[in-house]
């Protein structure tokens, strides 16, 4: 989905790519919230690219047809929901883990079927965001600062949740079978697998630790000098965290008064040392404030 980007150019770079990749057997399309506008910003008019909508429950399913209808040329416009949002993702800082309704993804994905559409269930089985690839989203588009990362699990309120049994959603109903009553109506369905057992551990016991800053050599790979700080994706692509230093010195000696340390471009958030002592945290969500740098060594 590229519904919050205007950058046409970067569009067409990542067709070109996935042509040379796949040929031109495979059908490419984007998927974008479910109208018009957004459309429009993350796709393509015409045959090379096509478009498909996405949206989740309550959601205004002919608005999202139309939008398709404009984008795509005659004889190609697949009537789908690309992606339905069974239910949502959860976020650090929120106040819980996010439940939504069954009786409402069960009333959408309906009426979608009642009007001949095909659809894929997004999530149908939640998950587990393992290690950095948890990523963030941002819940205003018009405000790149409502930013929001996301927690590790990734159960996403879906008929089958992270640990493989049924859901039940925020109205106290079987998301599970919900769902399937109406994707397999009358019955008939295979037998489910039994559910995985589950068992209570107790508190887990760390006793050991060790100084990130003490092991930099072990984690970390060959250094870089810059005249200016390299984005993450600069050095490594693949990379989760960075460190940039500065020798705090050269700093006091140029101001010894107390610092503002302003960052104009913050992508997530930065945890701030002097030497091996933390004076801060600055965050995206909070507009990366300038952080003040006490004096002294």
């Amino acid at each position: 989905a590229a519904s919050n980007s205007l950058d046409a150019k970067y569009l067409e770079h990542l067709r070109t790519m996935a042509r040379a990749a796949l040929g031109f057997d495979v059908v490419l399309y984007t998927t974008d919230f479910g109208n018009l506008a957004n459309m429009q910003r993350g796709s393509q008019n015409g045959s090379s690219l096509l478009t498909l909508g996405d949206f989740g429950p309550g959601s205004n399913v002919t608005e999202s047809l139309e939008g398709q209808q404009a984008m795509n040329p005659p004889g190609l416009n697949v009537p789908m929901c690309s992606e339905y949002y069974s239910g949502w993702y959860t976020y650090w800082g929120q106040k819980g883990a996010t439940n939504t309704s069954s009786a409402a993804a069960a009333a959408t994905l309906r009426e979608m079927l009642d009007r001949g559409m095909s659809v894929s269930v997004y999530m149908a089985h939640g998950g587990t965001n393992f290690g950095a690839w948890a990523g963030a989203n941002v819940r205003d588009g018009n405000d790149p600062e409502d930013y929001v990362p996301l927690v590790t699990s990734y159960d996403y309120s879906a008929p089958i949740s992270e640990h493989g049994r049924h859901n039940i959603g925020s109205d106290g109903i079987d998301k599970f079978l919900s769902l399937r009553s109406i994707l397999v109506p009358g019955g008939g369905a295979a037998d489910e697998p039994p559910f995985i057992p589950t068992k209570a551990y107790g508190g887990v016991q760390l006793p050991w630790s060790a100084s990130l800053l003490d092991n930099l050599a072990a984690v970390s790979g060959t250094p870089l000098t810059a005249a200016s700080p390299l984005h993450l994706e600069a050095v490594d692509p693949l990379a989760t965290f960075i460190l940039y230093s500065f020798p705090s010195a050269n700093l006091h000696r140029a101001m010894p008064s107390t610092l503002l340390l302003s960052l104009s471009d913050l992508r997530d958030r930065g945890h701030v040392l002097l030497g091996a002592r933390p004076v801060g945290v600055m965050l995206r969500s909070s507009g990366a404030k300038p952080l003040p740098i006490p004096a002294g060594p």
